[in-house]
């Protein structure tokens, strides 16, 4: 597909309608491409989104129903078939700095979103970025002092959280031991340094056996 993107992120396979969504930040647009005919449709966000997952139960919707981590906090956003978004805000995050916006973030193995934000202005190399957690329409601040947090996986069994932070300062992926009962991260280390590898660790995915599959920006 040629979607020409400015940048997309946060691909998410969508089970029940057999189609793949995901987001073009700077376009502000939720994508979605359907399998069987392969047609694509975009929908505008009110704000830049940085990642998106499916809300549970919005199975029987005809377009589903998307939690959106965007600029000013996280809201629950139902795409209409005259190609409109009906947005409900969850929560508001009061941003450290000025021209801020959620990034990378996925649900963990028990469905709850963990998010990062970044500054914009990547040039400024500000570590003013923080991983949140939603825990309901609350979020909760996990980690902070990331420059642009990316590369957001769990293990198989959940226990490990994967996260990188792809600014060119820093090119590194860390796991965290991760508590399933509580949903917090713990315990950091460096998995991979990528300093003096080629490119910068972008999205990332681990697969069924465990090995972690990263997007290498440049």
């Amino acid at each position: 597909l040629d979607a020409r993107n400015g940048v997309g992120e946060s691909p998410v396979w969508d089970s029940a309608r057999q189609s793949l969504w995901w987001v073009d930040i700077p376009g502000r647009a939720l994508w979605c491409w359907h399998s069987a005919s392969g047609q694509a449709r975009q929908w505008p966000t009110p704000e830049q989104t940085g990642c998106i997952a499916l809300a549970e139960g919005s199975e029987t919707l005809p377009h589903g129903q998307w939690i959106a981590a965007m600029e000013s906090g996280v809201a629950r956003l139902t795409p209409q078939a005259d190609g409109s978004v009906d947005c409900e805000w969850l929560t508001r995050i009061e941003q450290p700095e000025p021209g801020m916006r959620f990034n990378d973030g996925r649900c963990d193995r028990q469905g709850r979103l963990r998010a990062g934000t970044m500054v914009m202005d990547m040039s400024l190399a500000r570590a003013a970025g923080s991983l949140y957690a939603l825990d309901g329409a609350r979020l909760r601040t996990l980690q902070a002092g990331f420059i642009t947090p990316n590369g957001m996986a769990f293990s198989p069994d959940g226990r490990t959280m994967y996260l990188s932070d792809s600014h060119p300062n820093v090119q590194t992926v860390w796991a965290f031991d991760y508590d399933t009962a509580t949903g917090t991260p713990h315990h950091q280390r460096v998995f991979i340094d990528f300093k003096s590898l080629p490119g910068r660790p972008d999205g990332a995915a681990v697969d069924a056996e465990g090995a972690y599959w990263v997007a290498m920006f440049e």
